[in-house]
């Protein structure tokens, strides 16, 4: 009876505490809440439940693709042209990787299978049919390693594509090994706006200026991710309220009293020196989530100091409903003047992209697979040489 009757207490205790943290939730879920009781947000984190994974697929062997025939098989298979073309005046596009015949492994171009010593050949597509002309800024990334898309590219290229234009990124990447590989092409729009002006309100909206594509790479036919350790950066998280995905701060804390978070847009460091920044990471899903932080000054990866370790890029896992933080340092450039710094967070590192669908990692979860980029705001980067 006495154990019937503890039982019955701390299961009692602990819905009460989950109501309580679903209350909470609704009443701090504003961004702009006023409630005293969002005013003590960032508080410890008790956790009640496990720190459940998402499971990962096991590894395969692919074997190679059967190839029409008449089809040269190193030719790229390139898209149809059955889109219908957008009205007059309407926006819109797509993006997609195309390989060749030989490397196709699934049916929506997210894994491709490469031959031991070979490259992968292909490219990367954008259909970007934007009303207002708008530049925008390429880059490729190899295992969340920035690196020019092909041999003799720059490792960022821009462009201003004009209204119904595909733009077409050359790929090849060579210098695989056997394994499963993430391939990333990544795109900033008006990667040079408010360049002048550090405190301006729209550098908030800079965070959702950033998109891009992933595809699995599965080399030697070989979809075996590479061992990897993802530690968490912060021993004592906090509930998975306030923040939304990734926020680089100047402060632990960048909530206000009203539960509003106060976006870090200007920051001044010396040349040459590391600076302490905030990481903060938030997830609200009831799984424990990897992430890879990478970091840019300028559009150009730079690596991240954590627990006086370099790191590039930076690999952790953030747990079921709960919100890391972490102070890490990045180096300032040498040379003086102003600079864009930002941080990109890429969720399951080395997911496979063809099973990121309700057949694949789907059956594990009740949500989509959370395989895209999260970006902070643009910081403007005020570099001084010491006086």
């Amino acid at each position: 009876m006495r154990k019937k009757l503890a039982f019955f207490l701390v299961a009692s205790m602990a819905c009460a505490v989950l109501a309580l943290l679903a209350t909470y939730q609704l009443i701090c879920s504003g961004a702009r809440s006023i409630s005293p009781t969002c005013r003590n947000v960032h508080t410890p984190f008790v956790r009640l439940l496990p720190d459940h994974l998402i499971p990962t697929p096991p590894s395969t062997l692919l074997p190679p693709g059967v190839i029409p025939e008449g089809v040269i098989p190193n030719a790229l298979l390139l898209p149809t042209s059955d889109r219908p073309p957008l009205p007059s005046g309407v926006s819109g596009g797509y993006m997609t990787f195309v390989g060749t015949w030989a490397s196709q492994a699934s049916n929506d171009n997210s894994l491709f299978r490469v031959e031991i010593g070979s490259p992968f050949v292909g490219q990367f597509r954008l259909g970007a049919h934007y009303l207002d002309p708008v530049k925008l800024l390429f880059t490729c990334m190899v295992d969340h390693s920035q690196t020019p898309c092909s041999p003799g590219a720059e490792v960022t290229q821009t462009v201003t594509p004009f209204y119904g234009e595909d733009i077409v990124l050359p790929i090849k990447i060579s210098d695989l090994e056997q394994g499963l590989h993430d391939l990333a092409v990544i795109f900033w729009m008006d990667p040079y706006a408010y360049q002048d002006d550090p405190n301006s309100t729209e550098r908030i909206d800079t965070q959702f200026q950033l998109n891009g594509l992933r595809a699995s790479l599965a080399v030697g036919g070989d979809t075996t991710p590479p061992d990897i350790s993802y530690p968490v950066l912060s021993s004592s998280p906090f509930a998975a309220f306030g923040i939304e995905g990734v926020v680089l701060s100047d402060k632990e804390n960048p909530l206000d009293e009203r539960g509003a978070v106060q976006y870090t847009t200007y920051l001044r460091a010396q040349s040459g020196e590391p600076f302490i920044v905030y990481l903060h990471l938030n997830n609200r899903t009831n799984m424990g989530i990897d992430y890879v932080i990478v970091a840019f000054i300028n559009y150009e990866q730079v690596p991240i100091l954590w627990q006086g370790k370099l790191s590039m890029p930076l690999y952790t896992h953030v747990k079921a409903r709960a919100w890391e933080v972490a102070p890490v340092k990045i180096v300032a450039p040498k040379e003086a003047g102003h600079y864009e710094l930002q941080v990109v967070g890429i969720m399951l590192p080395y997911a496979r992209m063809d099973l990121a669908g309700p057949d694949g990692y789907g059956k594990y979860i009740d949500y989509p697979l959370p395989v895209f980029f999260q970006a902070s705001t643009r910081i403007y980067l005020d570099v001084y040489h010491k006086p």
